[in-house]
């Protein structure tokens, strides 16, 4: 009877010594993977914070141009004898738009629009040079430039990330582009217009997209993909056909936890994500 008690206890003693080793194999093995997995995307946050580097220089950069267009603009309008809409103003803004836009490379557009509304200086970039556009602003644009008139002195817009249009059409191949808005002001703080530039988006997007061998996906807030290992995707908030092609549509469970923002993983049960927040502008501007 003894025996047989201790035999029962020697068997159950076996039986739990080998499920907590089971058990620990198993704890052991999803914190290995865990850790392994963390290690790899640290690695290669790493590696997306270096090229992030050259994504806020550019818009160092943007940011630096508008400025100085700004103040030289409202130079030229206060320490000449140039009114607003004068020839002389029109045609040294031109020559200073094109410069610019032929040394940096990365402008489609610069404007420069008066406190009427009515353009005064266009020019784009096209073909490798820059050249003067007499077409005027599309409708649908107009409603931005008149809040951007209600910009103080210090304030500056940037626009989401968009799909370029042609007359009243997205162009095509898409272009994405952002919009880069700033005020002009006189000494007596007179509002004399405002500076448009339309900054050349794939040239940010195009720092990004070798990251981790192309398989990054660059998400905006809404969830739509600005980058994604298939282009056919890309650009569903602008392009018809490509509405339903969010991150949702593969991370149903996780997307909004995804959107949520910050560095971090999140554990899909198909495998890790690793997520990361960046602002294409900075996002105290306005």
């Amino acid at each position: 009877m003894l025996r047989t008690i201790r035999n029962r206890f020697l068997v159950l003693f076996i039986l739990l010594i080998t499920f907590t080793i089971i058990l620990i194999g198993i704890m052991s093995d999803y914190f290995i993977q865990k850790q392994i997995t963390r290690s790899v995307t640290d690695a290669f946050l790493d590696d997306l914070k270096s090229d992030s580097a050259k994504v806020e220089s550019f818009f160092k950069v943007v940011k630096s141009d508008i400025d100085i267009l700004s103040s030289e603009t409202a130079y030229k309008i206060n320490n000449s004898s140039m009114k607003t809409g004068s020839e002389e103003l029109r045609l040294q803004l031109e020559d200073k738009f094109i410069r610019y836009m032929e040394v940096r490379m990365i402008y489609s557009e610069i404007i420069y629009i008066e406190p009427s509304g009515r353009e005064l200086v266009r020019v784009e970039f096209g073909g490798g040079e820059a050249g003067i556009s007499a077409e005027t602003v599309m409708t649908d644009d107009y409603s931005t430039f008149i809040e951007a008139m209600k910009l103080n002195k210090s304030m500056l817009y940037v626009s989401p990330l968009y799909l370029n249009t042609k007359h009243g059409k997205i162009k095509i191949p898409p272009e994405p582009v952002i919009r880069y808005t700033r005020p002009v002001f006189t000494e007596s703080g007179e509002n004399a217009g405002i500076i448009v530039m339309t900054v050349l988006a794939e040239k940010v997007i195009e720092e990004l997209r070798h990251v981790d061998s192309g398989i990054l996906r660059l998400v905006n807030k809404d969830g739509y993909f600005l980058i994604n290992p298939d282009t056919n995707l890309e650009f569903g908030f602008g392009i018809a056909g490509n509405e339903n092609e969010k991150l949702h549509k593969y991370y149903p469970e996780h997307a909004d936890k995804i959107l949520a923002g910050g560095s971090g993983y999140v554990d899909t049960g198909r495998g890790w994500v690793t997520t990361w927040l960046y602002w294409f502008s900075n996002p105290g501007d306005e």
